[in-house]
């Protein structure tokens, strides 16, 4: 697992980090913490709206959480993975080619997924692009450049993925990395890709 403010050895550095990641400094310049929870199983969701750095592969421009979750959604889905990333977390850059080819294997089954970059550095937002790019990404991967979503997700570690269900709740929380984490991710999204009571008859 990563903390977003040691991600790097530079003390400059993973300063930087912690400002990124969180967005603002307490009285006397030092970092705000990170939240001490996650968001919980049973939440709702923060809904956004952000621009796809990656618009050609995935096919959208502009990406908004209402127009696919909840019971106003006109794009429902089952189900939607997000997970928050850096250029800097090495298990994030290890997770999202795997994480492709999860979704390879799953969208047709009405599972999105999307990767929201809290990156804020032009360079460094196009080395995820360029990475995205040639893991041949072909869902959303989105910025945050500001902050403000990784706060209201409540981001202290990363990676960071979660799982939404189709009605906007939070399913499934998961931080760091670890071998297994899609068997994990496997088993609860197929309570989402249960048929319905009408779908059965």
């Amino acid at each position: 697992m990563v903390r977003i403010f040691i991600a790097v050895p530079s003390t400059l550095l993973a300063l930087s980090l912690c400002l990124i990641a969180f967005g603002r400094a307490e009285e006397g310049g030092a970092p705000a913490k990170p939240p001490a929870e996650t968001l919980q199983v049973g939440d709702k969701a923060p809904h956004f709206a952000l621009k796809a750095l990656n618009p050609e592969a995935c096919g959208q421009t502009m990406v908004s959480s209402k127009n696919q979750l909840g019971g106003d959604a006109k794009a429902p889905v089952k189900g939607m993975v997000i997970t928050f990333l850096s250029i800097h977390c090495k298990p994030c850059m290890k997770e999202l080619p795997e994480l492709s080819a999860w979704y390879l294997k799953n969208r047709e089954a009405g599972i999105g997924v999307i990767a929201i970059d809290i990156d804020r550095e032009a360079e460094e937002i196009e080395q995820v692009v360029k990475l995205a790019v040639e893991k041949g990404v072909k869902f959303p991967v989105l910025s945050d450049r500001f902050n403000l979503l990784s706060r209201r997700y409540k981001v202290g570690e990363l990676p960071y993925l979660l799982l939404i269900g189709g009605d906007g709740k939070v399913a499934w929380v998961k931080t760091g990395y670890e071998e297994g984490v899609f068997a994990e991710l496997d088993k609860n999204v197929a309570p989402l890709l249960a048929p319905l009571p009408e779908e059965k008859k």
